[in-house]
């Protein structure tokens, strides 16, 4: 071979190797570029621990279960709340102090046990100061929500909206259609002021445990119970009572707080995922209360239970005692609690 084509030969076998070397070495960097995406974790979701006091299979037991899934599926799966049932978490007097010192990510409140720590919401314990209807919800939510938010803020809790209420019954076994009809009665009552109204009404309150209220009924240590009908589907109230006479005073207020430490820490988009969330479990729920409501005057009803509902002029005698007892809290609800009874006077025209 002459000279020149040695030279010719090597450089081609020069630059052939140099392009299968360039080709192997970008095909393999490419490879590992790829494999490292597919292997990738994804992040690790968030778990929030929410606490609701009611059973699992109760109105507000189902409600808080689907929002749990509303969570997740709006977060893209980045938030899963688990929801703790029937107090297993926090029972509800200690509900409000686990939010504000961070023990506990979200829950569902009674207004009767958080008024003692947050004295603004008080004007919701008043029986008959804000008279209601589920048509009434959305009104009442838009009227209170921007109130409660400020006042919750002040204690380093979220809060996140109403869960759409009921309303308050007297079940047990004495007919009821006028506050003398509870002269010389024992009345379970779930709160100071509710019981402060029995008392005008003419009656004698007695705090009990929910969950111990159908023996003390059984047993006759009272005679009726002043709640929710919710609480009297839930716990069966009626399969120990003759009566059962519903009002049309709101229960007793309840709704879904956050801890503001655990907020703190979500990002943006997961804060925005449980606002969406939100407003689906609070459809959920009223859907659920209809057909809750009609099922426990059917179980009534099959039970022998009188299920009546009071009439306008028969709820207006016992909301007379509202005034009075508003007049009574007025120094200690400070301004918040003020702006929410102006609200209640929108809602009761």
């Amino acid at each position: 071979m002459r000279l020149w084509e040695k030279r010719a030969f090597a450089l081609l076998t020069t630059a052939v190797f140099l392009a299968v070397l360039l080709l192997f070495g970008c095909t393999k960097t490419t490879g590992t570029n790829e494999e490292a995406k597919k292997e990738e974790p994804k992040p690790s979701p968030v778990i929030l621990k929410m606490a609701n006091q009611n059973p699992e299979g109760s109105l507000h037991g189902q409600s808080y279960s689907y929002f749990a899934q509303q969570v997740e599926k709006e977060s893209g799966g980045q938030i899963k709340v688990q929801v703790y049932h029937s107090g297993s978490l926090v029972q509800d007097p200690d509900v409000i102090d686990a939010i504000m010192n961070g023990t506990v990510d979200i829950a569902h409140f009674q207004n009767a046990y958080i008024s003692t720590t947050i004295p603004e919401t008080l004007p919701f314990e008043i029986p008959g100061a804000c008279s209601y209807n589920m048509d009434k919800f959305d009104k009442f939510a838009t009227l209170t929500t921007p109130i409660l938010q400020k006042i919750f803020s002040k204690y380093g809790v979220v809060y996140i909206g109403a869960i759409p209420p009921g309303t308050l019954v007297f079940v047990g076994n004495k007919e009821v259609h006028k506050p003398a009809d509870l002269k010389g009665t024992i009345v379970r009552t779930a709160s100071k002021w509710s019981g402060e109204a029995v008392r005008l009404w003419g009656g004698t309150p007695m705090t009990i445990p929910i969950a111990d209220v159908p023996t003390s009924l059984e047993r006759k240590v009272i005679d009726l119970v002043n709640t929710s009908w919710a609480a009297t589907q839930a716990f069966k109230l009626y399969e120990v009572s003759k009566n059962l006479a519903i009002t049309d005073q709101m229960e007793i207020y309840a709704g879904v707080i956050f801890s503001q430490k655990t907020w703190d820490k979500l990002t943006k988009e997961q804060q925005e995922a449980i606002k969406r969330a939100f407003p689906k479990l609070t459809e959920f729920h009223r859907q659920k209360t209809v057909e809750s409501y009609q099922k426990l005057l059917a179980d009534a009803k099959a039970k022998g239970v009188k299920a009546y509902e009071l009439t306008p002029d028969e709820n207006k005698e016992f909301a007379k005692v509202s005034k009075t007892l508003l007049e009574q809290i007025k120094g200690n609800v400070k301004e918040g609690g003020l702006e929410l009874m102006k609200a209640f006077e929108e809602l009761n025209k």
